[in-house]
């Protein structure tokens, strides 16, 4: 964090022509021209010139060449010392004390401000301004030396004496104020520093006014503060003004707005918002390079920053070059000798450490520790931080004996420097604590977990994210020692602390750092979720605690941008308007350059994603989306409980790493008469996984049939809940990881029924969305349009006839008997499906005898654009696309061969790292793009991903009936769900989607959605005629042929 000191010297000229009478020849002219200083010095020396010595550090320290200035002022001073005018003496070391404190010589620095303000107090007496402004440097000097109580007690003595002299109103008393605050801001006391910012800052406003850089300075110093304590809320918008304004004031050219992008961008990083920190940094780095150049310790500070944040993400490949040249040009600038070099080190010895590169780690680690000890001292806290991190490093190798006694040295430090009430102190003796639970010297750990956690509460707060670490810990070796009343109590009180702090810290996340941000929580609650794993019903609390942490997952991913717009709209905000538009502009703009390679992709396609993002969270916050927001989010599981009925039961699958070994299965069950969530565990991951994958040998059809008639997969997931089944009708499902893939409700429970025929089953993305969940009908009295795709030239020809060549199949996965079928699953092209036109047509005919209007769009008026053009209908409508779906699974585990088999844009989508783009459907043309060159950017390509359906504004939709093979199927993250087309339906809207698991051959999937069809016409609900459709199939043919497709409500 880029803090503002007020550390001011004054001019330093005053002596130099008097001086300059005394030396007559400057025998050193030829030296200098060859800058041979050293020979030049020496030469200087040896004829005891103290005066061109004098004048030439003088010149050196005008041209900012502080080293040469030490040497030939500091030898010049020594020579002349008894020669020298009182005021010479005065003025010269001003220079020397600047000038070590340049070099980061702190000792020489102090040395020599200590003897300027001794001759300033005999000179002017301690009420002169010269004499104050000398006292306030030397505390700032104590102060970067790590010399707190000295600095301290010189910075009260200025306030005391300016507060009698000044005011408290005058400009230099707030100056005090911030200088004194900010001490105790490196300190971290920060109940005292908080008030000292705000009185400083109220003086300056009075003094300035609000759009002062007095102000600005003040109010930043205040943000600095919030920050430092974990209250991101308070600071943001701080920090917002400062940058806001200085745009408006002085623009965004200079180099007081490069300090507002960095501080912004930190306190971004601190809260997990790294897409917005990120543009922030870049533009940063593009300031300091215009106006300080590449050779500059600003520039290099930059670098370092973007690097911190890559690796925090674990970006690697792009962090270690960053911190790389910012290292090189510390080196080159300051030399190897310099605090801000060994910062590099251990910055890039951290990239080392996350990449378990322990050794090269352990070097920069040792060379960072020799600097800091040399030139700040073995007790500074900068010092201590190096202790505490080579500490860790030996710690993550296990090498015990080597890391406590530099945990101990560096608590040992922080106490005697910073006291025990501080956060660094807490942070060395939780790191101790580690260590000592890791050997199970439990009785050593203990109190130095409970110590840690007691400063944090005091000096930190209960909602800052050490606290809320402490307390994981601590629950986590109370687990561990077996003491679970105790593990029990620490569960509570974090889950019920990092629920709370989840709440205010999803506030204004754009959709990626959302999504990342729900990866790290979900790991964070393994351990919780492992612990009720072994205790279920002994800690009730543990469970409520545990499903509304999850149930606050889930929930998460639920956001869709039709919450902005329809807040928006009511704010009839037309700026607000414009800018949401421009939103979705830029995001269709992106989704079709992430449709280009990489390579070919423009320059500013990085730019405007991190900027799209920044506008993304502006217009979350300005749209007064967040009570809203944050009121969906905190659902207890009690607000369930009251919605069920006696025989209805909500059943919440979860997956965890059971104590960092294997993946377990669990579910929570509430039911009307719950007194809490019932948590029972089910199976681990690798025996779903086994079924899944066994009977490779066999088609399709074969293994999918074994599956879903008998009954190893309905043992594995329903048998533990038979007890708990007993006298329920109606099961609200939420799934969790591979379940996904599973039609749960096809399942056998006996010889004749299935899961879904013995109960009415009801898939829902989160539970919560049981609170408002109503089964959704055709209303013939509502205006209700059927929209309907099928029989799709997908190259565009004018004449499509019945005679067309049949599809190509998958290419990668051939199965001979598929290969009889007429599928939707092409992939090197798509071909002619041959049933959907009668599919649709047949539809379009029930729905006219129901006085319904269907719209058909059919061979190449079947448009991306006509699907498109659907955003934003107000007019409620169904929506039934029987054509060919496409997705990807993560490139990462894909074979290197596949490769061979897509070229044009399908390898585009193929090697996305993002699963929305890795999925989608294709409509007409598709085949002239689909296999072609990537740099066509056509806006109606035949292809709409899952990427450019999230962007739409389909709330009106009823229903979307995704006739297409393997729609349901995605990149499944934990219990958010499926990262795919269903995924992608949601966030546009849609109430209901109806979607499919494997290929279905097209006479089957016809003749079940004509059933489903009569049935909803005939007035039965979606989910009524859903079942009852499945059931008539069932009796004809085996699951493969009706079990694929499942209804997501």
């Amino acid at each position: 964090m880029k803090k503002i000191k007020f550390f001011s010297f004054f001019s330093f000229l005053f002596f130099v022509n008097s001086l300059l009478s005394q030396n007559v020849i400057d025998s050193t002219k030829f030296y200098f021209e060859q800058k041979n200083y050293d020979k030049a010095l020496s030469y200087l020396l040896k004829h005891k010139d103290y005066v061109t010595l004098i004048n030439h550090g003088v010149n050196f320290f005008e041209m900012n060449d502080f080293k040469n200035a030490c040497n030939f002022l500091h030898e010049g001073f020594k020579l002349g010392n008894d020669y020298l005018t009182q005021d010479n003496l005065i003025n010269i070391q001003i220079i020397l004390s600047r000038s070590f404190y340049e070099v980061h010589d702190f000792k020489n620095s102090i040395f020599f401000r200590e003897n300027v303000t001794k001759l300033q107090e005999i000179k002017y007496g301690t009420n002169d301004q010269n004499y104050l402004n000398s006292i306030n440097n030397l505390a700032y000097l104590y102060n970067i030396a790590g010399k707190y109580e000295e600095s301290e007690s010189l910075y009260l003595k200025v306030l005391e004496i300016r507060k009698k002299t000044l005011g408290e109103k005058h400009q230099d008393y707030a100056l005090s104020l911030s200088n004194l605050a900010s001490l105790y801001d490196d300190e971290g006391k920060y109940l005292l520093s908080e008030p000292l910012h705000i009185k400083s800052l109220e003086i300056h406003k009075n003094l300035f006014g609000e759009r002062s850089s007095e102000y600005l300075i003040s109010l930043n110093n205040l943000a600095n503060c919030y920050n430092l304590q974990g209250k991101y809320l308070e600071a943001e918008p701080l920090f917002e003004k400062v940058l806001k304004t200085r745009k408006e004031t002085i623009g965004e050219d200079n180099l007081d707005y490069s300090i507002s992008l960095t501080n912004l961008a930190v306190l971004y990083v601190n809260q997990g918002k790294y897409s917005l920190a990120e543009p922030l940094y870049i533009k940063a780095i593009a300031l300091n390079k215009k106006f300080l150049g590449i050779q500059h310790p600003d520039y290099a500070s930059s670098l370092s920053n973007l690097a911190v944040l890559y690796d925090s993400q674990g970006m690697y490949a792009k962090a270690e070059p960053l911190q790389k040249q910012a290292l090189e040009i510390r080196k080159i600038i300051l030399g190897n000798k310099h605090p801000d070099y060994a910062s590099s080190l251990q910055n890039l010895a951290a990239i080392y450490v996350n990449q378990k590169k322990y050794i090269d780690a352990e070097v920069l680690y040792k060379e960072a520790l020799v600097i800091n000890e040399e030139v700040l001292g073995n007790k500074h806290p900068d010092y201590a931080t190096s202790l505490d991190l080579l500490a860790q490093l030996y710690r993550d190798q296990e090498k015990y004996s080597d890391a406590e006694p530099l945990f101990l040295k560096a608590l040992e430090i922080r106490k005697e420097i910073l006291g025990e009430k501080n956060s660094d102190y807490a942070l060395t003796m939780n790191n101790l604590a580690i260590m000592y639970e890791l050997q199970d010297k439990h009785s050593k750990a203990e109190p130095l977990f409970l110590k840690a956690l007691e400063i944090r509460k005091e000096i930190l707060g209960e909602n800052h994210p050490d606290y809320i670490s402490s307390l994981f810990f601590i629950a986590n070796f109370y687990r561990i020692i077996e003491s679970n009343e105790k593990a029990a109590n620490y569960y509570e009180q974090f889950m019920n602390s990092n629920h709370n702090r989840m709440l205010e810290d999803i506030y204004c996340l754009s959709e990626k750092d959302l999504i990342n941000y729900i990866d790290v929580n979900r790991t964070i609650l393994f351990s919780p979720l492992s612990f009720l794993n072994d205790f279920p019903t002994i800690y009730p609390k543990t469970n409520n605690n545990c499903f509304e942490n999850e149930l606050l997952l889930k929930n998460l991913s639920l956001r869709n941008n039709q919450l902005v717009q329809k807040t928006i709209q009511k704010t009839g905000n037309k700026l607000l308007k414009e800018k949401y538009e421009k939103f979705i502009i830029n995001k269709i703009k992106i989704s079709k350059l992430n449709e280009i390679a990489i390579k070919d992709r423009k320059s500013y396609s990085e730019i405007l994603v991190s900027e799209n993002e920044i506008l993304e969270k502006d217009l979350i916050k300005e749209s007064a989306t967040f009570s809203e927001y944050k009121k969906l989010m905190s659902f207890k599981w009690t607000d369930l409980k009251v919605k069920l009925k006696s025989d209805e039961t909500t059943i919440d699958l979860v997956s965890f790493k059971y104590h960092k070994t294997n993946i377990l299965y669990a579910v929570f069950v509430i039911k009307k008469d719950s007194k809490f969530p019932q948590f029972i565990p089910l199976f681990e991951e690798k025996q779903l996984n086994t079924i899944l994958e066994q009977n490779k040998n066999l088609s399709d059809r074969s293994r999918i049939d074994i599956n879903y008639q008998e009954k190893i997969l309905s043992n594995l997931l329903l048998k533990p809940l038979e007890n708990e089944l007993k006298g329920i009708s109606t099961i609200y499902l939420s799934l969790s990881g591979l379940t996904h893939q599973i039609n749960v409700a096809a399942l056998p429970v006996n010889e004749n029924q299935t899961f879904g025929q013995k109960y009415k089953i009801h898939i829902l993305n989160s539970p919560s969305e049981l609170i408002d969940y109503t089964a959704t009908s055709f209303d013939k009295k509502e205006k209700l349009d059927f929209i309907l795709y099928g029989g799709i030239d997908y190259d565009k020809k004018i004449n499509i006839s019945s005679q067309s060549i049949p599809v190509e199949r998958n290419l990668i996965h051939v199965d001979e008997e598929i290969m009889a079928l007429q599928t939707r699953s092409g992939i090197s092209s798509f071909g002619y499906l041959l049933g959907t036109k009668n599919e649709i047509e047949n539809i379009s005919t029930l729905a006219n005898k129901s006085n319904l209007k269907a719209i058909i769009f059919e061979d190449k008026n079947a448009t991306e654009e006509s699907i498109k053009q659907l955003d934003g209908r107000a007019t409620p409508f169904v929506l039934h696309l029987a054509t060919h779906g496409f997705f990807f699974p993560d490139p990462v585990i894909e074979s290197s061969n596949d490769k061979l088999f897509f070229e044009g844009k399908s390898k585009i989508f193929k090697s996305s790292d993002d699963p929305m783009m890795r999925s989608g459907l294709v409509f007409s043309g598709a085949n002239k793009y689909w296999g072609k060159s990537n740099e066509n950017q056509a806006e109606d390509d035949g292809i709409l991903t899952a990427n450019e359906i999230s962007n739409l504004d389909l709330s009106a939709c009823q229903l979307v009936v995704l006739s297409a093979c393997e729609t349901g199927l995605g990149e499944v993250k934990g219990s958010e769900g499926v990262f795919g087309l269903q995924r992608a339906f949601k966030m546009a809207g849609v109430k209901n989607i109806i979607m499919s698991l494997w290929k279905v051959p097209d006479v089957q999937t016809a003749e079940l959605f004509n059933i489903f069809y009569s049935e909803c016409f005939a007035g039965k609900t979606i989910h009524e005629a859903f079942k009852i459709a499945q059931s008539k199939m069932k009796e004809k043919y085996s699951p493969y042929y009706w079990a694929g497709f499942v209804l997501l409500e």
